[in-house]
C-alpha cells in the first residue's frame, strides 16, 4: 500500500532558453518489498520480504539552459531521505531508521553539448556527462560490507552527422575515469563467503 504526495513547478524563462522544473515529494508505504536476512535451518540466505512501513520524502530539479544557439547545458539533482521501519531478520529485530537500499541522499547528472559546424553542411557534437550521487546502502540492514561510497562518473560522446542526410557516426566513452563502486551484494558472510556486484568499467 502507498499513499503519496506531490507538488511540482515548471518555469519557462529568458525567452524560453531556460527551463527550470521542480517537484517535491512525500510517500508513504505499508508492506514494503525489500530483500533482507533469513535461514533454511542453519543456513543463511537473502529472500525477498516486507517491512511494515517505509516513508520516502524528496526534490527532484532539473535545469536545461541553451545559452547560444549551438551550447546546451543541463543539470539534474535529486535530495532525498528515506527511513524504513522495524523489521525482523535473521539477526533479530533491526529497528526503524534505516535507509532503503539503493537510496543516496544525494544525486546529480549533468550535460554539456556543443555543437560544431563543420564545411559542406556536417554537424560534430561534443557531449560531456557528469554523474554523482553520495555514499548509499545496498541492503535493507545497512551494514557497512554493503555500502557504496560518495562517487563520481564521467561520460561522453563526439557525434558526427549531416543536415541533407539521415546517417550519424558517434564515439562515446562511458564512465571514463574508470571510477569502481558497488552495485549490488548478497550477502552471506554467515557460510563465510558473499557476492559483490560492482559498476561496469570503461568502456568506449
Amino acid at each position: 500500500k502507498l499513499t503519496s504526495y506531490e507538488l511540482g513547478v515548471k518555469l519557462a524563462l529568458l525567452q524560453r532558453s531556460l527551463q527550470v522544473n521542480m517537484s517535491g515529494f512525500y510517500y508513504d508505504y505499508r508492506d514494503i518489498q525489500t530483500f533482507k536476512r533469513s535461514t533454511v535451518g542453519f543456513i543463511p540466505i537473502q529472500i525477498l520480504g516486507n517491512v511494515d512501513e517505509a516513508t520516502i520524502m524528496g526534490i527532484d530539479a532539473d535545469v536545461a539552459w541553451r545559452p547560444t544557439q549551438d551550447l546546451t547545458l543541463q543539470a539534474a539533482i535529486g535530495i532525498l531521505d528515506s527511513e524504513l521501519g522495524e523489521f525482523v531478520n535473521a539477526a533479530g529485530v533491526v529497528q526503524n531508521g534505516n535507509q532503503m537500499p539503493n537510496a543516496p541522499k544525494f544525486s546529480f547528472k549533468g550535460s554539456a553539448s556543443y555543437d560544431v559546424h563543420l564545411p559542406n553542411d556536417y554537424v560534430a557534437q561534443i557531449t560531456f556527462q557528469p554523474s554523482h550521487a553520495t555514499s548509499a546502502f545496498r541492503d535493507s540492514e545497512n551494514t557497512q560490507i554493503a555500502k557504496t561510497p560518495g562517487y563520481w562518473s564521467y561520460d561522453g560522446n563526439i557525434r558526427l552527422s549531416s543536415a541533407g542526410s539521415d546517417w550519424t557516426f558517434s564515439v562515446w566513452g562511458k564512465n571514463l575515469t574508470d571510477e569502481r563502486y558497488l552495485t549490488q551484494v548478497i550477502d552471506l558472510t554467515g557460510l563465510g563467503f558473499g557476492t559483490k556486484i560492482y559498476s561496469a568499467t570503461r568502456t568506449f
